[in-house]
């Protein structure tokens, strides 16, 4: 008789986990993917009505300086994948020709969040940030790989724009709220200097 409630518990003990087992397994299946959705300081809308003034002509209708500040909100051009791609095989190779406007557009996270972008379930169009800082670890390792050949470093001069520019684009990057980020661009200026 002891042999059977023995084996009466163990089977109310096995029936009991998988009773829990199915639950889990129920709860996850009808709770549906939780998505975290990355957000966005602001968008390019509340610009966009500041660009035309539909009261005057043509060249008076514009808001000249309202479409200076739109194309900071905007995407880059066209062909901007190619383009950075260009730049990390030119600084790799250390050219002196290395087109810094673009490094420093590389370097500017909130541009990278506009232009990787990603579409939910939902249909919301958000930023892709995962993409958007690996291009911007790539040019922060594009910027230490170029200032490993000294010839174009000299060739360029220390008191470039372009180059300026990129410095700066890496200073700002220590501020990033990603760490990684931020931990990376603190280790390049690091190295910029010792250079």
């Amino acid at each position: 008789m002891a042999e059977n409630s023995g084996l009466a518990q163990r089977g109310l003990l096995l029936l009991g986990f998988m009773v829990v087992i199915v639950a889990a397994f129920s709860f996850v299946l009808l709770r549906g993917p939780q998505q975290q959705v990355p957000t966005e300081s602001h968008g390019p809308e509340p610009l966009i009505a500041l660009v035309c003034v539909p009261t005057a002509g043509l060249p008076g209708a514009v808001c000249w300086a309202a479409l200076g500040e739109l194309g900071e909100m905007l995407p880059s051009a066209r062909g901007w994948e190619v383009r950075y791609n260009a730049v990390v095989a030119l600084a790799r190779r250390g050219s002196a020709h290395l087109p810094f406007a673009v490094l420093a557009e590389m370097l500017d996270e909130q541009r990278q969040m506009r232009n990787f972008r990603a579409r939910l379930q939902d249909g919301r169009n958000v930023p892709d940030e995962a993409a958007a800082r690996r291009t911007v670890l790539n040019a922060l390792k594009a910027v230490v790989e170029w200032h490993k050949h000294s010839s174009a470093v000299q060739a360029v001069g220390g008191d470039n724009a372009g180059l300026r520019k990129v410095y700066a684009a890496v200073d700002r990057l220590t501020r990033s709220p990603n760490l990684v980020v931020r931990t990376e661009a603190e280790n390049v200026r690091l190295s910029l200097r010792k250079s």
